[in-house]
């Protein structure tokens, strides 16, 4: 399955960004509607951190 390396993390990700977010945010006393933007924003740093490291552990682990 395609989404088999990344669903997981990315899973666990989306949870940890939603659930620290809103806790964060709710501290903050940021407004409601600015948390759903920062939580996509750290699940996207969160993806692109993932998708890098994968990609270095593909170049280690191709022969050359």
């Amino acid at each position: 399955m395609a989404w088999r390396p990344y669903g997981r993390r990315l899973l666990i990700a989306v949870l940890v960004a939603g659930f620290g977010g809103g806790v964060l945010f709710t501290w903050l006393g940021v407004p409601w509607w600015l948390t759903p933007p920062g939580i996509v924003a750290v699940t996207g740093c969160a993806i692109a951190l993932i998708y890098g490291w994968d990609a270095e552990e593909r170049a280690r682990a191709r022969p050359n």
